[in-house]
């Protein structure tokens, strides 16, 4: 099972995305050196992520949305995101409650995003049981981990809908949630 160990993935990851840097210094006795570089922001930029014509470029979607993640802060970020492209956020902290609440079926769900590492049970068992019952449900997973480091996922009950990196960016979670639910 992928995930749930020391997180380095996504350390290593995080900076990345950012187009920044992680270093280590370590020596026996002496201690360690951890810096993280990223880039700094030009005033022009942060004027120009303020400007209308950037907000005017947001898809403006509708439906209900299920976001499945163990990380609070993961949770938090990702309903903002989802709120702004114009969906109704419904949140799950693991996957058995993923799936009593699509089960539920008091609400329609146009897609779910469901985190890959999860206790009690994990984004692939959650998208399985959700094929079995849901079989037109689009499913994101997103992982702080690359897309191409689950391979085994077509031996585990298929490929996803779409995958989603962490840390979310707003244009990628647009564009994958443009992309599924145009088809």
């Amino acid at each position: 099972f992928v995930g749930r160990g020391l997180g380095l993935a996504l350390t290593v990851g995080v900076p990345q995305a950012h187009h920044g840097a992680l270093t280590v210094e370590s020596a026996p006795g002496q201690g360690s050196t951890i810096r993280l570089l990223l880039p700094s922001l030009l005033t022009s930029q942060q004027t120009a992520s303020t400007d209308d014509g950037i907000l005017s470029e947001v898809v403006q979607l509708s439906g209900n949305i299920l976001l499945a993640d163990d990380e609070e802060m993961v949770l938090n970020i990702g309903r903002k995101m989802l709120e702004m492209l114009g969906l109704t956020v419904y949140t799950a902290v693991n996957g058995q409650e993923a799936v009593k609440i699509v089960s539920e079926g008091s609400v329609v769900f146009c897609a779910a995003v469901i985190d890959v590492s999860m206790p009690e049970m994990d984004g692939l068992e959650v998208m399985s049981a959700l094929r079995e019952t849901h079989p037109a449900l689009p499913i994101i997973l997103s992982s702080g981990y690359y897309e191409d480091d689950f391979t085994f996922m077509k031996e585990k009950g298929g490929a996803p809908d779409a995958f989603l990196s962490k840390p979310f960016q707003l244009s990628d979670m647009q564009s994958c949630l443009v992309k599924i639910l145009s088809c």
